[in-house]
Order: structure tokens, then C-alpha cells, then sequence
């Protein structure tokens, strides 16, 4: 099978990128660089999941995509999320694997509004990638809000980054009520091809419009971690409108 990389960059060494096998794009949003490899400069916007819809909208555009049956989707870093990445690399798929070691499973109720939910809701949401945080004690099947406190004073609102993944599965168009997902953290993953075909150009431009109108104009990065929560469900939705949902 023959494979691409696409490895979003800012400031990471990459010296590790010559263990990979096949094609290599890097996506570069830092000022520096030193290396020999097919480079696009872009903004920093977006984080590494506005890199890799823009990668995908740039394969697709200039036809390259079917010269690939495999895209590998890579952070600066990838070693940091994946430490046995090269070993992982060593697969080949029909469908997806995911490159990160942790994954996250959530839950989403069949209500439009997650505060005041259930413990079970807020335990799913926690694994080794969370030991910062102070987990509440919290009795069964007693209703809280998903604020918590960092040990560096940071307070996180799960809340809100679950209705922000509803309300984008909701535009993106993929059923997300009642339903177990799983996710992993860092967003790097190995994809055939027809995964990435099976939504048409113009779904895939919107949404690369969608994610540039949320994080500069908007000037937040919140849309990247709602993409990094349903990248599964990107990979497995296949579309037929080329029009997201409520946003033009």
C-alpha cells in the first residue's frame, strides 16, 4: 500500500519524520526550520486538526488523494501521545487505527444539555491523560456540574466541551444522542483513503470553514478539541449533502 504523511508542525524537532515510511508533507505553522522535507508554510490557527482538514482539502483538491492508499495523520510530536508509533506504522488498514496509546471513552445522553448529569458521565471522562485534575467525590446517582480544579488553579468546564462536540456533530450532521464513543487523545491516526472519499470536496471545504471562521475570527480553539473528540465518527460518517448543517 502506498502512504502519505501528513505531519502537522509548529516548533518540534523532526528529525524523527525520516523513520517513516512513504510520502511526507509537513504542514509548518512555526518560523523556523532546518529540514528536507516537502513543506507548506500556513497560519497557526486551528491547532493540528485544522492542519489535517486542510491537508485532506488539499489532497483532495489537486486529485494527489488517489495516489495514496493510506494517509497518516501525525503531530509535531507524535511520540509524546504514541510512543510506539513506528512499531504501530508497521500495520495497514481498510479502515482506521488509532495512533495514541490512551483513549477516552464518553458518553452522550439523550438530553441537549449535559450539566446536572449523572457520575457515570463525568467518570468516562477521565483516564491517564487527566492525573492533574482533582476527581470529586462524587455519590452515585447524584447530579453535578462538570467544573473541576487543576492542581495549577486552571478550572476545566467538560461541560461545555461536550455540548461543543454536540452542537458540531449536529452541523456535521452525524447522530450523536445516546451514544458511546471512544477517542484518542492527541488525534494522530493511520486511514485508508476511501474514509476520506467517502465525504465529497465541498464537505470537506466547509468544514475547513467552519474550523477557520471558529478559531480566527472567533479567536478560540475550542472547535480543535471537539474535532479531536469525534474523529472516529468522521471517519466512519459518509455523507450525501454537501452542505453542513446550519452553517454556510
Amino acid at each position: 500500500m502506498k502512504r502519505i504523511n501528513v505531519v502537522a508542525r509548529y516548533k518540534e524537532n523532526l528529525d524523527w519524520v525520516e523513520k517513516l515510511d512513504g510520502d511526507v508533507i509537513v504542514y509548518n505553522k512555526g518560523e523556523d526550520w532546518s529540514w528536507d522535507y516537502n513543506k507548506v508554510d500556513i497560519p497557526n490557527y486551528g491547532r493540528e486538526a485544522e492542519t489535517f482538514v486542510r491537508a485532506i482539502v488539499d489532497l483532495m483538491s489537486s486529485g494527489k488523494i488517489r495516489e495514496y492508499d493510506e494517509i497518516v495523520l501525525l503531530q509535531g510530536n507524535p511520540l509524546e501521545h504514541c510512543p510506539n508509533l513506528f512499531e504501530t506504522l508497521k500495520q495497514h488498514t481498510y479502515k482506521y487505527i488509532p495512533l495514541c496509546k490512551w483513549m477516552t471513552t464518553q458518553y452522550t445522553p439523550k438530553k441537549d444539555y449535559v450539566f446536572d448529569t449523572h457520575k457515570h458521565f463525568v467518570d468516562l471522562f477521565f483516564n491517564e491523560t487527566n492525573k492533574n485534575m482533582k476527581m470529586p467525590e462524587i455519590p452515585e446517582n447524584t447530579p453535578v456540574n462538570l467544573f473541576f480544579s487543576c492542581e495549577n488553579g486552571e478550572v476545566v468546564d467538560f461541560g461545555n466541551e461536550s455540548k461543543d462536540t454536540m452542537y458540531l456533530c449536529s452541523i456535521i450532521g452525524i447522530p450523536y444522542k445516546n451514544k458511546v464513543t471512544s477517542w484518542a487523545n492527541g488525534a494522530q491516526y493511520l486511514l485508508h483513503r476511501n474514509l476520506i472519499t467517502s465525504k465529497d470536496l465541498n464537505w470537506w471545504k466547509e468544514l475547513h470553514h467552519l474550523m477557520l471562521y471558529v478559531s480566527k475570527d472567533l479567536e478560540t480553539d475550542r472547535i480543535a478539541y471537539s474535532i479531536e473528540r469525534i474523529w472516529p465518527e468522521i471517519w466512519n460518517h459518509k455523507t450525501i449533502s454537501t452542505t453542513l448543517k446550519g452553517f454556510i
